[in-house]
């Protein structure tokens, strides 16, 4: 992109640019790849996950220049920002006029309306591309071994005690899964006991 290109530019190449990326799915390993990338960032939309895959499907974790700041690292001279599209939002004021603090209901508790305008570029940085002090890896794990203390029998009697019945397989990528229509609970079938007894104790 030029100095000279406007917003309105800015935001069209984007939109080609992810256009371009969903359109080029067309393998297993393609989705395979993107899905991977997702897996990594659960705060982004599926728009922003495909435009990181599409410049940078090595990223691991993202943030802007200020985000970094404050976590104690900062970005390198010279690096180039993965483009985003951020949502624009406003008071609702600022639409139509109105001033929200006129409340017909008398709620002062009640937080001013706002809309979504639109959505601009913005540009965020891959860890990599950044220095400064190792951040914790506070990313969950699975828990493994044994359920040695037999917690699984006590929390499926309260499971079958509550009306559901517990049934063990694909979970849509969550470790659990229960569905209130079906009155079941659901535990991943691919991990440890340990992990499915917690699994069973978060679902109860």
């Amino acid at each position: 992109m030029t100095p000279t290109t406007t917003r309105t530019d800015k935001l069209g190449q984007l939109h080609r640019r992810l256009e371009a990326e969903v359109l080029g799915l067309i393998s297993g390993t393609d989705w395979q790849s993107m899905l991977v990338v997702a897996s990594r960032f659960h705060r982004y939309s599926a728009r922003n996950i495909f435009l990181i895959h599409a410049q940078r499907p090595d990223a691991t974790r993202v943030a802007g220049f200020g985000r970094w700041r404050a976590l104690g690292r900062h970005v390198r001279r010279g690096e180039s920002g993965i483009a985003i599209l951020a949502p624009c939002v406003h008071r609702a004021k600022e639409v139509n006029g109105a001033d929200n603090n006129d409340k017909k209901n008398n709620d002062d508790d009640a937080p001013p309306a706002s809309v979504l305008r639109g959505f601009k570029v913005a540009y965020v940085f891959d860890e990599s591309q950044t220095d400064g002090p190792p951040l914790a890896d506070v990313r969950p794990r699975l828990l493994v071994g044994d359920d040695t203390a037999r917690l699984w029998s006590g929390l499926a009697d309260q499971v079958v005690g509550a009306g559901y019945s517990i049934e063990r397989g694909y979970c849509r990528g969550a470790n659990g899964v229960t569905d209130f229509a079906a009155r079941t609970v659901r535990v991943r079938a691919d991990v440890a006991d340990l992990q499915a007894t917690k699994t069973l104790a978060h679902d109860l």
